[in-house]
């Protein structure tokens, strides 16, 4: 039921904006070239995809990342992530993104295709997949954040601080 009601937000939202207030190839305010994003995600809402009224939240090791929004001509950005998910088992990743600008001042929208690679001492194990974000700006530093794959899953809660 919630993630059905969040899905029919975000798509009544995207269909009341005028299209002018689309724009996919300028940076969005909140994200400028060469803006550099640190930031964790420290917990997860998990839908069961065969009831989606089953959902728990789960207070996972928290992700650590690091984003660089590009000085080149479109909105691209790169980043880094590791995660702890027990004493013996850790992980890395990559986040390259593509962001859009909503004419929203305090949102930066993102599409990522996030490749992760989980190391132990026995095996290693590597996950990719596309991902949807949103970063909003609470305070002129302070961002939280939202991600969700695109399978719709599992919705990652996190905070950010822009370092520039």
């Amino acid at each position: 039921m919630i993630k059905r009601f969040i899905f029919i937000l975000l798509i009544s939202k995207a269909l009341l904006m005028p299209l002018a207030a689309l724009d996919f190839w300028r940076f969005p305010e909140s994200a400028e070239r060469g803006s550099i994003f640190a930031g964790a995600f420290v917990s997860s809402f998990a839908f069961s995809i065969a009831d989606p009224r089953d959902f728990r939240l789960l207070l996972n090791f928290p992700e650590f990342y690091i984003d660089y929004i590009m000085p080149i001509g479109l909105p691209f950005s790169f980043g880094v992530s590791a995660k702890p998910m027990s004493p013996d088992i850790f992980a890395l990743g990559i986040r390259p993104a593509y962001h859009i600008n909503f004419n929203n001042p305090n949102l930066n929208v993102y599409v990522m295709y996030a490749v992760t690679f989980s190391l132990t001492s026995e095996f290693g194990l590597l996950e990719y997949g596309g991902r949807i974000g949103a970063r909003y700006r609470l305070f002129n530093f302070l961002f939280i954040n939202i991600e969700t794959g695109f399978r719709m899953r599992s919705l990652r809660l996190g905070v950010a601080v822009q370092l520039n």
